[in-house]
């Protein structure tokens, strides 16, 4: 980054998040590889929540780059801003086949188990038997009786020590989910897809099942969690590598991983089995992989957990084609400034770019958690700094990529580029509620109150398109058309934006005269990758949003003159602004991204978003 923006920040509608196409479900873990002259994609998708009971699936979607001559044709290639997938059926389905350990915690029943789960944690509508009553309030919830063995349907959840099993009677099976008979009473399960229709026959459910009196327990298995696609080539030809984090929720040092290997792009694939470390299980979560130019060395950017903070990105290395690791002890480090989007990083990212000398890693962050990344930023290191477990570098100059207002995060971003030099990114995204509640205050209240995985809400996740804008950390990671402290004019078709009356609260306008002092503006640099915009002749205050909280996520933002906090950057987010910057070589046009926001500036004061087909939406940076 590349710096990129979604191409369209206003999609008319799509499936995803709540909206999403039930026929596929919520998807994932984007990965993008090259095959031949083209690129394939896979996308981890679950049908529904949570995923240790509903297996994961990976879809394919194939995208013929060579082909692409325009931007029309790369928009064609998507639903809205939600990848298509190629495929109407999964290539690889978790919850069938012959899996070997840990992949097979969904389609061995032997691997499966039947949990106890606290009463504060069952899911409307379902229905449960009480096993240990506690000291929960089991009518609040919907039970009639407070006793162990009380069956009731949960009207909500509660806290206390009580715990329950979910089970579900015949006629209310669900397809694809796995059970276990508890009782067969008059039923016959096997019409619902049982081998047999005895009491502890475990079977995954091919429909509702009948009208018996039978009852069956809900299974769970593990999560098929964070997924990575990677080639690897050792001289017999390329293979698809596809590396799958197999852990439960807790995300904790007990993690494992699998390895599933294709040479036709997962057509047909191998699985390979369990990747170790140190002799071990793998005990963290894989980002991504890459080859090293010139050698059969694979390098892993992986992630443990932070004492406070998220987690911390670490080198591994494999020279064995990825079946056994081993630490370099390079890593990426966190910002200790409470305001900077790397104060809290992800168990993800990608490798987007890498040569013989120098390899360059994207990553989602924020200044604070647990799922709400704000931002993509890149790191880069040389390889002997790696082998050397030197740290990585922090391209420093500005994020790489805002998440858009629809979305309450933005994570991983795998990039492809096209003939021209060009590129676009598959972003996997979420926390989108509705697509008709875009930009209200109900989806302004859900992205900051971390609703991960709160399906019910609605912050499920999906996979969508940006556009890069500019490659200035592969091509001129030192340039910058500003350093901290110059005076600039911004100008837009000619009209340059103004701060007018020079007071708290007073609006920002644009003016047609050039030298204009209101029309002068001081860059002060911020929260480590952003900029206060403040006025020559006011340095107390600077260029904010307006309006109400409900309302500062819009497309379009009113602006005006703030005052800011000298001393403690955490608290001028509403004031802290991207420049993304826009062109080829050393641009000064940027496109302006406010960190509260999402977006720039109303239209009565500056102008509309860049939109899809819009390459004038931009702002031009001037000295003064």
């Amino acid at each position: 980054m590349v710096q990129s923006v979604f191409l369209s920040e206003m999609p008319a509608l799509a499936s995803g998040g709540n909206a999403r196409d039930h026929d596929i479900g919520e998807a994932q873990n984007a990965n993008v590889l090259p095959f031949g002259d083209s690129y394939i994609g896979l996308i981890k998708v679950f049908p529904s929540a949570p995923q240790d009971i509903y297996p994961a699936q990976v879809y394919r979607y194939d995208l013929g780059v060579s082909e692409l001559e325009s931007n029309a044709d790369l928009w064609s290639l998507f639903n809205g801003i939600n990848i298509r997938p190629e495929q109407n059926n999964p290539q690889i389905d978790f919850g069938v086949g012959t899996w070997t350990e840990p992949l097979d915690s969904h389609s061995n029943p032997a691997k499966r188990w039947i949990p106890d789960l606290p009463s504060g944690g069952l899911n409307k509508g379902r229905t449960y038997r009480i096993t240990d009553a506690g000291n929960t309030n089991w009518g609040r919830i919907g039970a009639a009786s407070a006793k162990a063995g009380a069956s009731f349907v949960a009207t909500d959840t509660t806290g206390g020590s009580g715990r329950a099993r979910m089970i579900a009677t015949d006629g209310a099976l669900e397809t694809g989910v796995w059970y276990v008979i508890e009782s067969p009473g008059t039923s016959d399960f096997r019409t619902a897809g049982a081998p047999a229709n005895t009491a502890g026959t475990v079977f995954r459910a091919t429909g509702p099942g009948g009208k018996g009196t039978g009852t069956v327990l809900l299974t769970y298995g593990a999560r098929h969690g964070d997924m990575a696609g990677s080639v690897f080539d050792d001289g017999s030809g390329p293979r698809q590598q596809l590396w799958v984090n197999v852990y439960g929720y807790a995300n904790i040092p007990s993690n494992r991983l699998a390895l599933i290997e294709s040479r036709d792009g997962f057509e047909t694939y191998e699985e390979i089995g369990e990747i170790t470390f140190n002799g071990g299980n793998f005990g963290a979560t894989v980002a991504d992989v890459v080859q090293r130019p010139g050698t059969t060395d694979l390098y892993m950017l992986c992630s443990i957990r932070h004492a406070e903070r998220g987690f911390i990105q670490v080198v591994r290395k494999s020279t064995d084609g990825g079946r056994t690791w081993s630490n370099t002890g390079s890593r990426i480090r966190l910002s200790d400034d409470p305001a900077s989007p790397r104060y809290f990083s992800y168990p993800v990212g990608r490798i987007i770019a890498a040569d013989d000398k120098r390899v360059w890693a994207s990553m989602p962050a924020s200044r604070y958690g647990d799922d709400w990344p704000e931002a993509n930023i890149i790191a880069h290191a040389q390889w002997w700094e790696i082998e050397n477990g030197k740290p990585w570098t922090i391209w420093d100059k500005a994020i790489s990529l805002m998440r858009g207002p629809q979305y309450s995060g933005g994570w991983n971003a795998d990039y492809v580029w096209l003939p021209d030099g060009s590129g676009f990114a598959v972003h996997n995204c979420f926390g989108m509620h509705s697509f008709q509640d875009i930009n209200t205050p109900q989806m302004n209240r859900l992205r900051d109150v971390n609703q991960y995985y709160r399906v019910g809400e609605g912050s499920d996740k999906h996979t969508a398109v940006v556009q890069t804008l500019n490659r200035l950390a592969f091509d001129n990671p030192d340039y910058w058309p500003f350093e901290d402290g110059d005076t600039v004019r911004l100008s837009s078709f000619g009209y340059h934006l103004a701060a007018t009356g020079l007071k708290d609260g007073a609006p920002v306008t644009l003016n047609e005269r050039p030298e204009a002092a209101e029309a002068q503006w001081i860059m002060r640099r911020e929260g480590e990758f952003f900029w206060k915009i403040v006025p020559r002749d006011a340095p107390e205050l600077s260029l904010a949003i307006s309006g109400p909280e409900d309302d500062n996520r819009a497309i379009g933002l009113a602006m005006a003159l703030r005052q800011h906090d000298a001393k403690d950057a955490a608290q001028n987010i509403a004031h802290h602004w991207a420049m993304l910057m826009i062109g080829d070589g050393a641009p000064t046009a940027c496109y302006l991204q406010n960190r509260r926001s999402s977006l720039g500036m109303h239209y009565n004061c500056t102008q509309q978003p860049l939109l899809y087909g819009r390459p004038d939406m931009i702002w031009v940076v001037e000295r003064a």
